[in-house]
């Protein structure tokens, strides 16, 4: 049986339903879990060189859920490469 736009909406709705899941379950964890799970999130979004405006922002919606907010992302005007500040 094909997939159909329905099975997809289906599929996409139960990941959205899982990841809201383990966020909730890692916002309860310790400092230090918090803490690998974000560098772990960071390490990936930065491994290319390239931080894409959508890669920051789901960064910041995950350290947001697990009640660790990070700064926005800002761009240098020297540079093309996105800057953080540190924390």
């Amino acid at each position: 049986m094909p997939p159909t736009a329905k099975s997809h909406g289906y599929r996409r709705t139960n990941a959205i339903s899982r990841v809201d899941a383990a966020l909730a379950r890692l916002s309860q964890a310790v400092p230090q879990i918090k803490k690998n799970v974000l560098s772990a999130c960071a390490q990936t979004v930065a491994d290319d060189d390239v931080i894409q405006e959508g890669e920051a922002e789901l960064l910041r919606t995950i350290a947001d859920a697990l009640d660790c907010p990070v700064p926005p992302f800002v761009q240098s005007q020297e540079t093309s490469a996105p800057v953080a500040p540190e924390a």
